[in-house]
């Protein structure tokens, strides 16, 4: 049973995710409850309506609100197993609860997990996660961060009332997938290829050499990317540094470009493939 191997390997991680926020050999570390990107100011900017889609679990956020912009597939990875937990946590959420309720797990997410898990519980028939859940639901506390970043919920779509019930009816006949897996793993994992794969900021903790990022350039585009389809390659905060840029041009990737949001004034690196 998965989630048993799950709950031994986390027991073991425990020590360290008290103290640690990542941590590349561990299968679990904390994780961001929510996405403090401007998730809404770069989604708008694709047509992803049904398309497939493979994005980085990370908060769950990247994969939700693909669904909400009309995806026809998300597949999930992540070298963080609790993020796939995380994920699960509110999808399930998401479909179970009110919107009102689901403001108030937004608002304090330690103190209402609890309460909403033992509400939703009834509803679910996914054994591995409430088997993963009922062990580790009272640390909630320790596994998740966020409240001192700058999460602002005009960058979660769902977070309107109205775009929260769309993806509630979306979510009720919806397939989920993830595999744990690092980024410069991804051509390996997964043989399907996709309209549109979301790096979000991984390479910021990943990095990498120019060599390593070369040679997943390559693979990653004859391996797992349509023709027409493009990568975001990663988002950076108004003040990041522009390293990658520097390797796009080493690439000569001539479709690769720099978006800046209007909003956040954030940006993002994409690749089309042509």
């Amino acid at each position: 049973m998965e989630a048993l191997k799950d709950i031994l390997e986390l027991k073991e991680s425990l020590y360290n995710i008290y103290g640690d926020f990542y941590n590349i050999d561990q299968n679990f570390y904390k994780a961001y409850k929510f996405s403090n990107e401007d998730i809404y100011g770069y989604y708008k900017l694709f047509d992803l309506e049904n398309k497939d889609v493979l994005t980085v679990c990370g908060s769950g956020d990247q994969a939700l609100n693909a669904i909400l912009m009309g995806a026809k597939t998300v597949d999930t990875f992540d070298i963080n197993k609790l993020a796939y937990y995380l994920m699960q946590f509110k999808m399930y959420a998401i479909k179970y609860l009110n919107y009102n309720e689901f403001n108030k797990l937004y608002d304090n997410f330690q103190y209402y997990a609890y309460f909403f898990y033992r509400q939703i519980k009834k509803s679910i028939k996914d054994y591995n996660f409430i088997l993963f859940w009922d062990e580790f639901i009272k640390n909630v506390n320790v596994f998740f961060i966020g409240d001192d970043c700058d999460i602002n919920p005009d960058k979660i779509p769902y977070l309107d009332k109205e775009l929260f019930i769309r993806l509630k009816n979306k979510l009720l006949n919806y397939d989920l997938t993830f595999k744990r897996a690092d980024i410069y793993e991804i051509p390996n994992v997964f043989e399907k290829k996709y309209d549109f794969i979301n790096l979000s900021n991984i390479l910021d903790y990943r990095g990498g050499s120019f060599h390593s990022f070369k040679n997943f350039m390559i693979k990653v585009i004859q391996n797992n990317l349509n023709d027409e389809g493009s990568i975001l390659l990663k988002y950076g905060f108004k003040n990041d540094d522009d390293l990658l840029q520097k390797y796009i041009r080493k690439l000569h990737l001539s479709t690769a470009k720099k978006l800046i949001l209007e909003d956040s004034q954030d940006k993002i690196y994409v690749y089309t493939k042509k």
